[in-house]
C-alpha cells in the first residue's frame, strides 16, 4: 500500500511541476507579446519559418487514374 501512495505522490509532483512550467512558458510568451517589438517579432518569424519547414505536402500527381488502369493504359479521349 505504500508503493501506491508513494506513485501517486509521484504523479501529483509531476503534474504540478509541468503545470508550472507551462504557466512560466505561456506568461513569458504573453509578456513577449505585450512588449512587442523587434524582439518578439524575430520569434514570431522564427517559429513561423520553423512551423512552414516541418510540414511535408507532396504536390505529385498520381502516376495513373483508375480510368487508364480500367481501359489498359488507354486514356478516355483516344476511346472511340
Amino acid at each position: 500500500m505504500r508503493r501506491e501512495n508513494n506513485g501517486k505522490k509521484c504523479l501529483s509532483w509531476l503534474t504540478v511541476v509541468q503545470l508550472a512550467v507551462f504557466g512560466a512558458l505561456l506568461l513569458t510568451a504573453l509578456i513577449f507579446k505585450w512588449i512587442g517589438g523587434p524582439f518578439y517579432q524575430n520569434i514570431q518569424s522564427w517559429y513561423q519559418t520553423q512551423a512552414e519547414d516541418s510540414i511535408l505536402v507532396d504536390f505529385t500527381p498520381p502516376a495513373s487514374s483508375a480510368v487508364e488502369d480500367i481501359a489498359g493504359g488507354a486514356s478516355m479521349e483516344s476511346a472511340p
